[in-house]
């Protein structure tokens, strides 16, 4: 990590009177994932942001701050503050359980306000009328090449590790 790469970005923008599409290249930089999406964000959105990533064998969590637009002299010295505090903060302690109490913990000397709080659920969406359209796009031929000495092709989600096995007439009549 930490050598330069290219990100290419487009901002694809509505052609009125022969407007262009705006694209730029910003550069990915950074000692790990947290530090090279951060540099990214000023870069590209040029929005002073902090982002601590952090994972265990439990739980992934993240804290993503954001300056907000402003006039005011203030608020630079309000996000100067808030940068102090969150660049203090060990990524192992975003991974305890209650996150309100740690959020109070890190930010209660500062007048905040949580927005949302939503807890993200797993889920997948394949099932056996996805996978036989994927045996459908790859076509006769090639689906004949995945048959097993069983007589059977099997097709496993790459998301959620689920398998889905056909017989030869459930994949023969796909190409009918």
């Amino acid at each position: 990590m930490g050598s330069k790469r290219e990100f290419l970005v487009c901002l694809l923008i509505k052609k009125f009177k022969n407007q262009k599409p705006y694209q730029g290249i910003i550069p990915i930089e950074g000692d790990n994932v947290s530090e090279m999406i951060g540099n990214y964000l000023k870069n590209s959105e040029q929005i002073d942001s902090e982002l601590i990533l952090s994972s265990n064998s439990k739980t992934a969590t993240g804290l993503l701050i954001q300056k907000m637009p402003s006039k005011k002299n203030e608020t630079d010295m309000e996000w100067l503050k808030l940068s102090k505090i969150t660049s203090q903060i060990s990524p192992d302690i975003l991974n305890q359980d209650n996150t309100l109490t740690i959020i109070d913990k890190l930010f209660g000397s500062l007048q905040y306000k949580v927005l949302k709080i939503k807890t993200p659920i797993f889920s997948c969406h394949c099932s056996p009328d996805r996978a036989k359209k994927i045996l459908k796009i790859l076509g006769g031929e090639d689906t004949k090449k995945l048959v097993s000495p069983e007589g059977k092709i099997e097709v496993k989600c790459d998301f959620c590790n689920r398998q889905f096995s056909f017989d030869q007439d459930e994949y023969s009549n796909l190409f009918i």
